[in-house]
């Protein structure tokens, strides 16, 4: 089956627009500085993680299926507990306003999500900082 050459010439702006783009988007991203650039990259994934829920890649089989095995990894164990203790602790008053499998979604993954992204945000910034930091001290002591 042949493609019209009119809808090959209505395609190709559209394409050539996002070509322009995503360099775009690459070269602001090539402006940021490290702490920022390190935030980006943990908001990014921890935001694919939780559109990636519905497909269930990062759930594990029972009895450990109320772990969100990507928060373990991404923002780290440590901010994942803070997340589910914060879930544990909502999950009774969720129940009364919500379905179970709806308040368990949010439990699972979106309250330690949030949690992870503005916490784990917070840390990789301050990662970040300290790497720039040692880098400059280094490249002063270098002169």
């Amino acid at each position: 089956m042949a493609v019209s050459p009119h809808v090959i010439s209505a395609v190709m702006p559209f394409r050539v627009n996002m070509n322009e783009r995503v360099k775009k988007l690459i070269n602001l991203f090539r402006r940021l500085s490290l702490p920022i650039k390190l935030v980006v990259v943990h908001t990014f994934i921890i935001l694919v993680a939780m559109a990636l829920y519905p497909t269930d890649i990062f759930i594990p089989d029972a009895p450990y299926d109320d772990i969100y095995t990507i928060y373990v990894f991404v923002p780290g164990i440590h901010i994942y507990m803070i997340g589910v203790k914060l879930s544990h602790q909502l999950f009774p008053w969720l129940l009364t306003k919500m379905s179970h499998y709806s308040a368990s979604v949010l439990c699972i993954v979106f309250i330690p999500g949030v949690i992870g992204i503005i916490v784990g945000g917070l840390q990789w910034f301050v990662i970040g900082k300290i790497i720039v930091l040692f880098r400059s001290e280094s490249q002063a002591r270098s002169r």
